[in-house]
């Protein structure tokens, strides 16, 4: 139902969607295009903005799965990942890329909000790129576009007032 597909989770690093850069002609949406070494393909998760060391918040809790690798031939040993799993709905996981999880968090169940990494930077492989972790998001093995489930990746949040 449409009430189910509310946005309800808040971005992990507080930040928006990554724009058009020169690695990025598309920014950091889902299905943007993307091309390495001749080969184009699809973007298959979404960029968000980060500075590096930032803090990076579960934005549901969750059961923190593993680590995740975000060049399978390990030609970044570097760069890291997490991958947690949706404790109310297991169907649900979430890999997010370009972070250094936090010491011991491996096999932890985690509430929304615990600090489950923390970003990293890009510069020393891609030099002038902006800063983002990498986020995707699966329901049962499928990708799927994971910007309608968050409530805060394309616009500026509102100022506080006092």
């Amino acid at each position: 139902t449409k009430e189910e597909m509310m946005p309800e989770w808040p971005s992990p690093v507080g930040m928006l969607i990554r724009g058009p850069d020169k690695f990025a002609k598309q920014g950091g949406v889902y299905h943007a295009a993307r091309s390495t070494e001749g080969r184009s393909r699809e973007h298959e998760g979404i960029d968000i903005l980060t500075i590096p060391r930032s803090p990076i918040q579960a934005p549901f809790t969750a059961s923190v799965i593993r680590t995740a690798d975000p060049y399978d031939d390990k030609h970044d040993a570097e760069l890291l990942g997490i991958l947690i799993r949706h404790m109310g709905d297991p169907r649900i996981q979430m890999k997010i890329l370009y972070c250094k999880p936090v010491a011991g968090i491996i096999g932890k169940t985690i509430t929304k909000g615990t600090i489950i990494a923390h970003a990293q930077t890009l510069q020393h492989l891609y030099p002038g790129i902006q800063d983002h972790v990498h986020v995707e998001v699966s329901i049962s093995g499928m990708r799927v576009d994971p910007t309608p489930f968050f409530f805060d990746l394309t616009q500026p949040p509102l100022m506080a007032t006092t």
